[in-house]
């Protein structure tokens, strides 16, 4: 990793834009009311997820669970496992370790490095049971809210399919592991969100369209 926190390792292997077809990803719009009346692009968060997952070379039978959201539920959840009042945009749960994770990883945090959620502060499997045998397992869940990330989008004077990309990357990286508590960490998790972004879209370029 370079000062300037990019990320120069070479990916562990390439997405498509497509995605890569066999990964399992779970993907629930559960959002209602006024919330749920904005029409996003579900099929982009898929393909995004599945690009990341085989830009980390996250084993295949691994179930990656999306969730979005709408505000009530999400300041449900940011209280139940957090301790904070009102929504955040991203919470992130691992359950199964990749060779990717660390045993010990630290508790998942939103984009603004505030505090996210885990179910018990720790990945539920080591990294060396995770890749034992080929049985299919619960890589964790990312849940968003897109009506805080378009709130904050508006804000950053960006848009919330942009945000939700941000989002959504940073929640699977905290699933494998990563972290920003630390300067080092944050330079290194930032310049990887960045990274895949770029490659995300360079390589989406007139697909969903």
């Amino acid at each position: 990793m370079g000062d300037d926190g990019s990320d120069h390792d070479a990916p562990a292997r390439p997405g498509t834009a497509s995605g890569d077809s066999s990964a399992r990803i779970s993907l629930v719009d559960d959002r209602d009311g006024p919330d749920g009346d904005a029409t996003l692009d579900l099929g982009r968060l898929d393909r995004l997820a599945r690009f990341v997952l085989a830009d980390r070379a996250v084993p295949r039978r691994l179930e990656l669970g999306l969730l979005l959201v709408d505000r009530g539920h999400m300041a449900e959840l940011n209280a139940e496992h957090m301790g904070a009042d009102g929504p955040t945009d991203v919470l992130a749960f691992p359950i199964d370790a990749t060779p990717a994770a660390t045993a010990d990883a630290t508790p998942a945090a939103t984009a603004d490095a505030t505090p996210a959620a885990t179910a018990d502060a720790t990945p539920a499997a080591t990294a060396d049971s995770a890749t034992d045998g080929d049985a299919p397992g619960l890589l964790g869940d990312v849940v968003l809210c897109p009506a805080v990330a378009s709130a904050q989008a508006a804000e950053r004077g960006t848009d919330t399919t942009s945000e939700l990309d941000l989002l959504l990357v940073h929640g699977i990286l905290h699933l494998l592991g990563h972290d920003h508590a630390e300067p080092g960490e944050h330079q290194r998790m930032f310049g990887l969100t960045d990274r895949l972004l770029a490659d995300f879209a360079a390589a989406d370029q007139g697909v969903g369209s």
